[in-house]
């Protein structure tokens, strides 16, 4: 028996507030070098290219970074570009992909991961998600991948590990049923599940049928199902894009903003845990850049511009190509520079940066810096 045909779906419609300035709203976290050359966004894209055909990869975005995207898509083609009209959370952002793809495939499966994250073993991830994808369309399960902690991160939800499941996949990953989904815990609790050893970082990976998510869908979150529905037939009915993205305008607006996690894996349970074969950063605030960067003898990382320090230890400098940055007598200090806005901030501090965006948009004068 024929495995069904194989989609991956890209969220790209984030914001990336917490590495401003490098981030803004008209240029967030996905489309910019974070910790390489190439965009967040072309580095997911070419991680997939060997599993999937440029023509079966779909990104969901904002609106407003359609044509940004797809200029950094590729081989993607534009079609398979949709602009969200509103940012309604990751549940309606993967009804509107699955939508899309069951106009043309019904049977499909899909591997559905964010666009900004760093992976920096592609062939651990390609094997993670082949066998995902095989369990996932022969199972009926909704598939999320965890990846083993290394450090007890409040930051980042959690997975519980129930039972294992026995020849689930041929390539050699590890599945085990979910027992239950935290998100964010304290540091204690971080403390207890890294030294449990059934505990893992939910990575927001996921892989699953389109029917599986549709079922899913109609059992816990019957509002998105009629709308990934309804956005299915539009897409099936109207070849011109502008009747598809005005019918999904029309359906958006009425949608709850939910996690897909909330919505649907934490209530269902015909839940199954992938083990991640690949190393793994959700790079969450612009801190997380020295993990990527090769870093000084006193522990400074440097990128995008020149930079020279006297007595300046553990400290992150990202500048510009024609502005040099100078650092005298610090430490631990956070510096990014930019054409138009500068942040001094310590590393301590750096988790902030969303309550400084709030002020600068409370103030009529500043807010365009935004």
């Amino acid at each position: 028996m024929s495995r069904p045909s194989e989609y991956a779906v890209v969220m790209a419609g984030g914001r990336g507030q917490r590495f401003w300035p490098q981030s803004r709203e008209r240029r967030p976290k996905q489309l910019l070098p974070i910790v390489a050359d190439a965009t967040m966004l072309e580095l997911a894209l070419r991680r997939l290219f060997p599993l999937f055909d440029p023509g079966r990869v779909v990104i969901v975005t904002n609106r407003a970074y359609e044509e940004d995207v797809r200029r950094l898509a590729g081989a993607v083609p534009r079609e398979n570009v949709i602009g969200e009209p509103m940012g309604r959370d990751t549940c309606a952002c993967i009804a509107l992909a699955t939508a899309w793809i069951a106009a043309r495939d019904p049977d499909a499966v899909t591997a559905v991961l964010p666009a900004d994250q760093v992976v920096h073993d592609e062939a651990g991830f390609q094997a993670t998600f082949r066998d995902a994808l095989a369990y996932a369309g022969a199972s009926g399960d909704l598939v999320t991948v965890g990846i083993r902690p290394t450090h007890p991160a409040t930051g980042y939800g959690y997975i519980e590990q129930g039972a294992p499941i026995a020849g689930g996949t041929a390539g050699g990953t590890a599945l085990y049923r979910v027992a239950r989904f935290t998100e964010k815990p304290g540091i204690e609790v971080a403390r207890a599940y890294l030294e449990s050893g059934r505990h893992w970082w939910n990575t927001g990976m996921f892989a699953w049928s389109v029917q599986t998510f549709r079922q899913a869908l109609l059992q816990y979150a019957p509002q998105l199902a009629q709308a990934c529905d309804s956005m299915r037939d539009a897409a099936r009915a109207a070849p011109e894009r502008a009747a598809f993205l005005a019918r999904v305008a029309e359906l958006y607006a009425a949608l709850p903003r939910v996690s897909v996690d909330f919505a649907l894996l934490e209530r269902a349970s015909n839940v199954a845990m992938a083990v991640a074969q690949f190393d793994w950063d959700d790079v969450g605030s612009v801190v997380a850049v020295e993990r990527h960067l090769p870093a000084d003898a006193a522990g400074n990382v440097a990128r995008g511009g020149p930079w020279k320090g006297l007595d300046t230890a553990g400290s992150i400098v990202i500048g510009s190509p024609d502005h040099l940055i100078a650092t005298v007598g610090v430490r631990d200090l956070v510096i990014v520079h930019t054409a138009d806005a500068t942040l001094v901030c310590t590393k301590a501090q750096a988790e902030r940066l969303k309550e400084l965006l709030e002020a600068l948009r409370a103030d009529p004068e500043l807010r365009h810096w935004t």
